[in-house]
């Protein structure tokens, strides 16, 4: 599944650690603080129970959301070099 996860953090440690843990997860930046991945169900529950763990700390903010295919299949983002392919839909960044 297609998953897109935002954050707002202050501390640049933690943000360096979100960071990190995103892309040794698959996931690839759209943009500064929002990161696309294409994960099982297994990791998907995985990410919120770490998100949900970091979160508890009070300046931390993480969001992560799962397009269906319906929404898969029509997500796209128009820039001039592809970015990654997910089931045959290239995301350009």
């Amino acid at each position: 599944m297609l998953a897109i996860t935002s954050y707002d953090i202050s501390d640049d440690r933690k943000r360096e650690k979100i960071r990190n843990f995103l892309r040794n997860n698959g996931f690839v930046r759209l943009h500064k603080s929002v990161y696309i991945g294409d994960i099982d169900f297994q990791n998907f529950i995985f990410l919120k129970k770490y998100f949900k763990k970091l979160s508890s700390e009070t300046d931390v903010e993480i969001e992560i959301a799962t397009l269906c295919k319906k929404c898969e299949r029509r997500f796209k983002r128009i820039k001039n070099k592809p970015l990654i392919e997910f089931d045959n839909t290239t995301v350009f960044v």
